[in-house]
């Protein structure tokens, strides 16, 4: 199972942080989606959901993030 959450998206000063937990493993990877993914246009094409899949892949692959 994976578990993830944000922090920051309520107040985007400096981006967003997600955190991926991978429970089998207690593998825990983190990253900031940066600041930019919430402005025109990437916000619009939703990129900041491009990013977060990038790192659930990441996870899934067992490629550590960080």
């Amino acid at each position: 199972m994976i578990q993830i959450d944000d922090a920051g998206s309520g107040s985007l000063v400096g981006g967003t942080a997600i955190g991926i937990l991978r429970v089998e493993t207690n593998e825990y990877l983190w990253d900031i989606i940066p600041i930019k993914y919430f402005t025109s246009p990437y916000f619009e094409n939703k990129r900041y959901e491009d990013y977060t899949l990038s790192m659930i892949k990441k996870i899934y692959k067992g490629t550590k993030y960080i």
